[in-house]
C-alpha cells in the first residue's frame, strides 16, 4: 500500500514523504497512530497541501526561533542564593528557574544535573531544531 506520511517517523522518513509499506503495517500501525495516510489521489492532494502549509510555518517559525537563539548566544544572567558555610547553595537552580529566567520553554533547557554551586554555568538553550544558543548563569550570594 502506498502512503503519505503525516509526521516524521524515524523508520520511513519525514513529513509529505510517499512510502510502500505492507497492507497490515498502514492498516493496523501508521494510519490508526495518524503517523501517515493512504495515498488515493483525492486525499493526496489536500494531504500535501497541508503539509507544505505546515512545513512552510515551521520553517518560519525556525528563522524566528534562529534569530531568537542569536539574540541569546553569550547573554548572562545573575541568580542570586542562599549560600551555606561551605560554598553550597541551599537548593538548587533547576531547569525550570533557568526557563523563567530567560523567559523560554523548560523543555528548551538542556542542563543535565540542577546546579549546585556558586560561580558562572554554561547552559544550553535548545530553541528549535538547529536554533540553539548557549547562555552563562552566574551565581552569586544573597
Amino acid at each position: 500500500m502506498k502512503v503519505i506520511l503525516i509526521k516524521d517517523f524515524a523508520e520511513l522518513g519525514k513529513v509529505g514523504d510517499t512510502r510502500e509499506v505492507k497492507d497490515g503495517y498502514a492498516s493496523n500501525f501508521l494510519i490508526p497512530k495518524g503517523i501517515a495516510a493512504p495515498l488515493n489521489s483525492v486525499k493526496a492532494k489536500s494531504l500535501l497541501a497541508k503539509i507544505s502549509a505546515k512545513i512552510e510555518a515551521s520553517g518560519r517559525k525556525i528563522e524566528e526561533a534562529a534569530a531568537v537563539a542569536k539574540g541569546l548566544d553569550g547573554k548572562k544572567y545573575q541568580v542570586r542564593a542562599k549560600i551555606g558555610s561551605l560554598g553550597k547553595l541551599f537548593g538548587s537552580i533547576s531547569k525550570s528557574d533557568i526557563a523563567k529566567l530567560v523567559n523560554v520553554e523548560k523543555e528548551a533547557v538542556n542542563l543535565a544535573d540542577p546546579i549546585k554551586s556558586v560561580g558562572i554555568h554554561k547552559v544550553q538553550i535548545a530553541l528549535a531544531r538547529g536554533a540553539t544558543a548557549t547562555v552563562l548563569i552566574e551565581v552569586v550570594p544573597e
